[in-house]
Parts: structure tokens; sequence; C-alpha cells
């Protein structure tokens, strides 16, 4: 087998994407892969909605409980 090593990016364009593999000769024997691996990459600097109300919710409590002291 004479492997080649491949590398390709792409983006999914909905919640759930099918990627298939095909042969390109017709040798009969079909495709071949080894060691396929499929990452998920997040968008940098974008926080998670459930991360920011718990920001929200702490920020809040800090200004509550500051203006509750300085009575």
């Amino acid at each position: 087998m004479n492997y080649v090593l491949f590398s390709q990016n792409f983006v999914a364009n909905s919640a759930t994407t099918t990627l298939q593999f095909a042969a390109l000769t017709n040798s009969g024997f079909g495709i071949a892969l080894d060691a396929v691996d499929v990452s998920v990459a997040s968008a940098p600097g974008v926080p998670e909605p459930a991360s920011l109300t718990l920001l929200t919710i702490g920020l809040a409590g800090l200004g509550f409980s500051r203006s509750r002291k300085s009575n």
C-alpha cells in the first residue's frame, strides 16, 4: 500500500454534516483508510450563553453586596 498523508480543512454547513470518502480508481479493492481524524474547532473569544449568564449573575451579586455594605 502506498499510503499518502493528506490533510484537508472544511467548514460544516449545518449542525450535522456527512463526510464521505470515495476511491479515485476502479481497482476492485475499494478505498483503504487509516487513522482518519476529524476535529471540531471552536471559535475563540465567543463565550457560551451559560458562561455569560453566570458572569452576569456574579457581577449583579457583587454589585448588590457592595451597595448593601455602603448603606
